[in-house]
């Protein structure tokens, strides 16, 4: 029994603070700066994450008609 409630105290916990921090989406100025800091570091992970889906579809497309891979476009 006590383990049954030691679970369902740790769960709650783990719940609470899993759920208590909602951030708001960044701004279209801070994620410029976040690519432009990807670029110079030539992080290409993190500027493909910083792309739209609509930026990833065209250069994926664009990429595919040069024959070249993604990160070459980006």
């Amino acid at each position: 029994m006590r383990a049954i409630l030691a679970f369902i105290a740790v769960s709650a916990c783990f719940t609470i603070l899993a759920c208590g921090e909602s951030r708001e989406p960044a701004t279209p100025v801070e994620t410029l700066k976040a690519y432009t800091i990807a670029m110079k570091s030539k992080d290409i992970t993190m500027m493909k994450l910083l792309l739209s889906e609509a930026s990833l579809k065209m250069h994926q497309e664009e990429a595919k008609a040069r024959g070249v891979t993604v990160d070459e476009i980006v």
